[in-house]
Protein backbone atom coordinates (compact mmCIF):
# COMPACT_ATOMS: atom_id res chain seq x y z
CA UNK A 1 0.00 0.00 0.00
CA UNK A 2 1.40 3.60 -1.04
CA UNK A 3 2.29 5.90 1.52
CA UNK A 4 0.03 8.74 -0.31
CA UNK A 5 -3.42 6.75 0.52
CA UNK A 6 -2.37 5.41 4.44
CA UNK A 7 -1.72 9.04 5.52
CA UNK A 8 -5.29 10.05 5.20
CA UNK A 9 -6.33 7.23 7.35
CA UNK A 10 -4.02 7.54 9.89
CA UNK A 11 -4.79 11.51 10.00
CA UNK A 12 -8.34 10.71 10.48
CA UNK A 13 -7.91 8.06 13.41
CA UNK A 14 -5.76 10.46 15.48
CA UNK A 15 -8.50 13.51 14.96
CA UNK A 16 -11.40 10.52 16.49
CA UNK A 17 -8.96 10.24 19.27
CA UNK A 18 -8.35 13.75 20.03
CA UNK A 19 -11.84 14.32 20.14
CA UNK A 20 -13.02 11.56 21.84
CA UNK A 21 -10.01 12.71 25.00
CA UNK A 22 -10.76 16.41 24.78
CA UNK A 23 -14.74 15.78 25.37
CA UNK A 24 -14.41 13.24 28.35
CA UNK A 25 -11.65 15.87 30.04
CA UNK A 26 -14.23 18.80 29.32
CA UNK A 27 -17.37 16.59 30.87
CA UNK A 28 -14.66 15.63 34.02
CA UNK A 29 -16.43 12.39 36.31
CA UNK A 30 -20.09 12.59 37.17
CA UNK A 31 -20.84 13.46 40.77
CA UNK A 32 -23.94 11.28 42.36
CA UNK A 33 -26.75 12.77 42.74
CA UNK A 34 -27.60 14.47 46.20
CA UNK A 35 -31.16 13.19 48.21
CA UNK A 36 -33.72 15.12 49.14
CA UNK A 37 -33.39 16.71 52.70
CA UNK A 38 -35.91 14.49 53.72
CA UNK A 39 -34.77 11.63 52.12
CA UNK A 40 -31.25 11.58 53.33
CA UNK A 41 -30.25 8.99 56.30
CA UNK A 42 -27.41 9.03 58.46
CA UNK A 43 -24.85 5.82 58.59
CA UNK A 44 -27.25 4.07 61.58
CA UNK A 45 -30.23 4.26 59.02
CA UNK A 46 -32.05 7.94 61.34
CA UNK A 47 -33.23 10.53 59.20
CA UNK A 48 -31.51 13.99 60.52
CA UNK A 49 -33.75 16.63 61.46
CA UNK A 50 -34.44 19.19 58.47
CA UNK A 51 -32.73 22.42 58.51
CA UNK A 52 -34.79 25.21 59.56
CA UNK A 53 -36.89 26.54 56.43
CA UNK A 54 -36.55 22.74 54.71
CA UNK A 55 -39.69 21.84 55.82
CA UNK A 56 -42.17 20.97 52.86
CA UNK A 57 -45.63 22.36 52.84
CA UNK A 58 -47.37 18.96 53.74
CA UNK A 59 -44.96 19.28 56.82
CA UNK A 60 -45.76 22.98 57.97
CA UNK A 61 -49.47 22.38 57.66
CA UNK A 62 -49.16 19.50 59.45
CA UNK A 63 -46.88 20.66 62.00
CA UNK A 64 -50.36 24.12 62.19
CA UNK A 65 -53.06 22.03 62.29
CA UNK A 66 -54.55 21.17 66.41
CA UNK A 67 -53.73 18.06 68.46
CA UNK A 68 -56.77 15.19 67.24
CA UNK A 69 -58.96 15.39 70.34
CA UNK A 70 -58.07 12.39 72.49
CA UNK A 71 -60.41 9.45 71.88
CA UNK A 72 -63.62 9.03 74.80
CA UNK A 73 -62.92 6.26 76.78
CA UNK A 74 -66.04 3.36 76.21
CA UNK A 75 -68.14 2.60 78.80
CA UNK A 76 -67.36 -0.35 81.07
CA UNK A 77 -69.48 -3.78 79.96
CA UNK A 78 -72.12 -2.65 82.84
CA UNK A 79 -72.98 0.60 81.84
CA UNK A 80 -73.82 3.42 83.46
CA UNK A 81 -74.26 3.12 87.02
CA UNK A 82 -71.89 0.41 87.48
CA UNK A 83 -68.84 0.23 89.94
CA UNK A 84 -66.65 1.19 87.47
CA UNK A 85 -68.93 4.46 86.64
CA UNK A 86 -69.30 5.29 90.12
CA UNK A 87 -65.75 5.71 91.06
CA UNK A 88 -65.04 8.41 88.16
CA UNK A 89 -67.75 10.58 90.18
CA UNK A 90 -66.58 13.65 91.96
CA UNK A 91 -65.88 13.28 95.85
CA UNK A 92 -68.85 13.21 97.50
CA UNK A 93 -71.44 12.59 94.74
CA UNK A 94 -74.05 10.72 95.80
CA UNK A 95 -74.06 7.21 93.89
CA UNK A 96 -75.74 7.20 90.43
CA UNK A 97 -78.38 4.52 90.82
CA UNK A 98 -78.03 1.48 88.55
CA UNK A 99 -80.50 1.09 85.22
CA UNK A 100 -81.63 -2.30 83.89
CA UNK A 101 -80.48 -2.85 80.19
CA UNK A 102 -83.83 -1.93 78.92
CA UNK A 103 -83.01 1.45 80.34
CA UNK A 104 -86.94 1.23 82.13
CA UNK A 105 -87.09 3.03 85.59
CA UNK A 106 -87.93 1.32 88.88
CA UNK A 107 -91.27 2.63 90.15
CA UNK A 108 -89.73 5.38 92.70
CA UNK A 109 -86.86 7.30 91.71
CA UNK A 110 -85.05 9.91 93.24
CA UNK A 111 -83.20 11.02 96.93
CA UNK A 112 -85.66 9.92 100.20
CA UNK A 113 -85.52 13.15 101.92
CA UNK A 114 -84.75 13.03 105.71
CA UNK A 115 -85.47 16.39 108.06
CA UNK A 116 -84.93 18.58 104.76
CA UNK A 117 -85.67 21.93 104.29
CA UNK A 118 -87.56 23.24 100.63
CA UNK A 119 -86.18 26.84 100.32
CA UNK A 120 -88.18 28.93 97.46
CA UNK A 121 -87.70 32.81 96.75
CA UNK A 122 -89.95 34.00 100.17
CA UNK A 123 -90.39 31.31 102.21
CA UNK A 124 -89.45 27.87 103.19
CA UNK A 125 -90.85 24.39 104.04
CA UNK A 126 -89.99 21.46 105.95
CA UNK A 127 -89.90 18.34 103.59
CA UNK A 128 -91.59 15.62 105.35
CA UNK A 129 -89.26 12.38 105.86
CA UNK A 130 -90.36 9.43 103.34
CA UNK A 131 -91.20 11.84 100.67
CA UNK A 132 -89.19 11.12 97.24
CA UNK A 133 -87.32 13.90 95.46
CA UNK A 134 -88.30 14.00 91.66
CA UNK A 135 -86.35 15.74 89.19
CA UNK A 136 -88.01 19.22 88.06
CA UNK A 137 -87.16 21.70 84.95
CA UNK A 138 -88.21 24.87 86.36
CA UNK A 139 -89.54 27.64 83.91
CA UNK A 140 -92.37 28.74 82.11
CA UNK A 141 -95.17 26.87 83.77
CA UNK A 142 -93.05 24.08 85.13
CA UNK A 143 -92.95 23.35 89.10
CA UNK A 144 -90.18 24.27 91.15
CA UNK A 145 -90.23 21.40 93.05
CA UNK A 146 -91.30 17.75 92.54
CA UNK A 147 -92.38 14.94 95.13
CA UNK A 148 -93.16 11.63 95.34
CA UNK A 149 -95.29 9.60 98.16
CA UNK A 150 -94.83 6.06 97.41
CA UNK A 151 -98.35 4.16 97.28
CA UNK A 152 -99.83 2.19 99.60
CA UNK A 153 -101.71 -0.89 100.01
CA UNK A 154 -101.31 -1.91 96.17
CA UNK A 155 -102.40 1.52 95.21
CA UNK A 156 -99.77 3.99 93.16
CA UNK A 157 -98.06 6.70 94.13
CA UNK A 158 -99.16 10.09 94.65
CA UNK A 159 -97.14 13.24 92.99
CA UNK A 160 -96.27 16.34 94.78
CA UNK A 161 -96.43 19.65 92.58
CA UNK A 162 -94.88 22.77 93.47
CA UNK A 163 -95.10 26.18 91.59
CA UNK A 164 -94.37 29.64 91.71
CA UNK A 165 -97.23 32.28 89.74
CA UNK A 166 -96.39 35.85 90.81
CA UNK A 167 -98.31 37.10 88.72
CA UNK A 168 -101.73 35.32 90.04
CA UNK A 169 -101.83 37.23 93.74
CA UNK A 170 -105.14 37.64 94.34
CA UNK A 171 -106.65 35.00 92.23
CA UNK A 172 -107.11 32.63 94.92
CA UNK A 173 -110.97 32.43 94.43
CA UNK A 174 -110.09 31.60 90.19
CA UNK A 175 -107.75 28.91 91.25
CA UNK A 176 -110.30 27.36 94.01
CA UNK A 177 -113.08 27.33 91.00
CA UNK A 178 -110.04 25.49 88.33
CA UNK A 179 -108.74 23.17 90.84
CA UNK A 180 -112.58 22.06 91.62
CA UNK A 181 -113.59 21.99 87.79
CA UNK A 182 -110.44 19.05 87.37
CA UNK A 183 -112.32 17.03 89.96
CA UNK A 184 -115.51 14.61 89.03
CA UNK A 185 -117.57 12.51 91.06
CA UNK A 186 -118.28 8.77 90.17
CA UNK A 187 -121.15 9.58 87.89
CA UNK A 188 -118.79 12.01 86.32
CA UNK A 189 -120.70 14.99 87.63
CA UNK A 190 -118.75 18.04 88.26
CA UNK A 191 -117.34 18.67 91.66
CA UNK A 192 -118.87 21.85 93.64
CA UNK A 193 -117.45 23.69 96.65
CA UNK A 194 -119.75 21.79 98.88
CA UNK A 195 -118.51 18.67 97.96
CA UNK A 196 -114.15 20.12 99.42
CA UNK A 197 -113.28 20.91 102.29
CA UNK A 198 -111.78 24.83 102.14
CA UNK A 199 -109.89 26.62 104.64
CA UNK A 200 -107.56 29.65 104.77
CA UNK A 201 -105.73 30.20 107.66
CA UNK A 202 -103.36 33.73 107.77
CA UNK A 203 -99.93 33.93 110.21
CA UNK A 204 -96.53 35.88 110.02
CA UNK A 205 -96.34 37.11 106.76
CA UNK A 206 -98.08 33.70 105.26
CA UNK A 207 -101.79 32.82 104.05
CA UNK A 208 -102.83 30.04 103.08
CA UNK A 209 -105.77 28.39 101.49
CA UNK A 210 -105.93 25.00 101.36
CA UNK A 211 -108.72 22.83 99.20
CA UNK A 212 -109.15 18.92 99.82
CA UNK A 213 -111.42 16.83 97.60
CA UNK A 214 -112.02 13.37 96.59
CA UNK A 215 -113.39 12.00 93.48
CA UNK A 216 -111.91 11.14 90.22
CA UNK A 217 -108.81 13.04 89.72
CA UNK A 218 -106.09 13.76 86.96
CA UNK A 219 -103.29 10.93 87.09
CA UNK A 220 -100.71 14.05 87.51
CA UNK A 221 -100.36 17.51 88.08
CA UNK A 222 -99.36 17.50 84.23
CA UNK A 223 -101.47 15.97 82.24
CA UNK A 224 -104.57 17.80 83.22
CA UNK A 225 -104.33 20.53 80.48
CA UNK A 226 -103.14 17.24 78.39
CA UNK A 227 -106.10 15.03 78.81
CA UNK A 228 -104.40 12.51 80.16
CA UNK A 229 -105.34 10.05 82.50
CA UNK A 230 -107.54 9.80 85.60
CA UNK A 231 -107.78 7.97 88.74
CA UNK A 232 -111.32 7.16 89.39
CA UNK A 233 -111.15 6.50 93.16
CA UNK A 234 -108.87 9.67 94.20
CA UNK A 235 -107.97 12.16 95.84
CA UNK A 236 -106.72 16.26 95.44
CA UNK A 237 -104.91 18.21 98.07
CA UNK A 238 -104.39 21.63 96.59
CA UNK A 239 -102.98 24.61 98.59
CA UNK A 240 -101.70 28.47 97.72
CA UNK A 241 -99.14 29.54 99.96
CA UNK A 242 -99.10 33.74 99.65
CA UNK A 243 -96.45 35.58 100.64
CA UNK A 244 -94.39 38.90 100.13
CA UNK A 245 -92.83 36.93 96.99
CA UNK A 246 -96.01 34.81 96.45
CA UNK A 247 -98.31 32.93 95.48
CA UNK A 248 -96.41 29.26 95.33
CA UNK A 249 -99.13 26.68 95.08
CA UNK A 250 -98.78 22.98 96.08
CA UNK A 251 -100.90 20.28 94.57
CA UNK A 252 -100.93 16.87 95.33
CA UNK A 253 -102.86 13.91 93.46
CA UNK A 254 -103.12 10.41 93.55
CA UNK A 255 -105.11 7.07 94.85
CA UNK A 256 -107.53 7.57 98.04
CA UNK A 257 -105.20 4.75 100.11
CA UNK A 258 -102.23 6.53 99.19
CA UNK A 259 -103.17 10.00 100.15
CA UNK A 260 -104.68 8.57 103.13
CA UNK A 261 -101.56 7.32 104.25
CA UNK A 262 -99.94 10.65 103.39
CA UNK A 263 -102.48 13.04 104.26
CA UNK A 264 -101.17 14.05 107.67
CA UNK A 265 -97.10 14.79 106.41
CA UNK A 266 -99.01 16.48 103.16
CA UNK A 267 -101.26 19.16 105.55
CA UNK A 268 -97.93 19.48 107.65
CA UNK A 269 -95.72 20.42 104.83
CA UNK A 270 -98.19 22.73 104.04
CA UNK A 271 -98.37 24.57 107.52
CA UNK A 272 -94.82 24.31 107.81
CA UNK A 273 -94.36 27.73 105.62
CA UNK A 274 -92.50 30.20 106.83
CA UNK A 275 -91.81 33.61 105.41
CA UNK A 276 -87.95 34.66 104.31
CA UNK A 277 -86.93 38.20 103.86
CA UNK A 278 -86.93 38.61 100.40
Amino acid sequence: MSPHVRFPADRALCLVLACTLGGCERSGPQKPTALPPTAEKRADGSKPAPKPGSETAGQRDAADAPAAAPQAATSPAGGPGTSDSQSALPPGHPPIPAQSATGARPAVVGTAVTDSVLTLPGVKLAVPEGWVSRPATPGGMGPVAVFELPGSDGAGAAEVRITHFPNMKGMDQMNIDRWLGQVQTAEGQPISREDADISVDSRDGVTLTVVDVSGSVPSSGAMVDAGGGRIEDGRMIAAIIDHDLGPHYVKVLGPAATMGRWSDSILAFIHSAEATPP
